[in-house]
């Protein structure tokens, strides 16, 4: 039984160290596969470029007048939020058309702004750029609004104004003017 234990022992160990040779030799060998054999070397540099363009975006807000009273002595006012977010450093301008009922003698520099009732009569209204009431927004260089884009939203203040005393009917009146931002 010795001699059984003794021989088992030979072969487990020639089996040991068979499988170590292995594993060695397979290292050994794969080690010289990873190994550049190249003996020089060139390179060069990679030009990387980009061009950042002028892009605009624009969100005129709605001007509600609310209720006007044809008897009151007082004119109308009210205010509209037009934002503009361009990329930064952009130069743009904002302008805005006649609106879709314009008036007899309206032009881009000096429209002539209305707003028809459901009735078919008109109602006049004017837009400025300035709180004052004195600088009509119209579409021309000298009426347009001048930004700078910072890339986060410019607000830009249009101010409304129904004259007091107009002869008016009882009835919803509404218009749609264009605004253009243009850059």
């Amino acid at each position: 039984m010795i001699h059984n234990e003794e021989r088992m022992m030979k072969i487990k160990i020639n089996q040991s160290n068979i499988k170590l040779a292995m594993l060695s030799t397979l290292l050994i060998g794969s080690a010289g596969f990873s190994v550049n054999g190249y003996a020089a070397t060139a390179s060069d540099n990679m030009g990387v470029t980009t061009q950042v363009i002028a892009a605009c975006s624009i969100n005129a807000g709605n001007m509600e007048f609310g209720n006007y009273d044809p008897t009151s002595a007082d004119d109308l006012t009210v205010s509209a939020t037009i934002a503009s977010t361009c990329t930064s450093g952009a130069a743009a301008t904002i302008s805005m058309g006649e609106g879709s009922f314009a008036g007899t003698g309206s032009t881009t520099a000096a429209p002539v702004r209305r707003m028809i009732g459901a009735d078919g009569s008109y109602l006049n209204y004017a837009v400025y750029s300035d709180s004052g009431y004195s600088a009509v927004w119209g579409g021309t260089d000298a009426t347009d609004v001048a930004i700078t884009g910072t890339g986060s939203a410019v607000n830009s203040t249009a101010y409304g104004k129904v004259t007091a005393g107009q002869a008016a009917n009882v009835t919803t009146f509404a218009d749609s003017v264009v605004v253009t931002l243009t850059y």
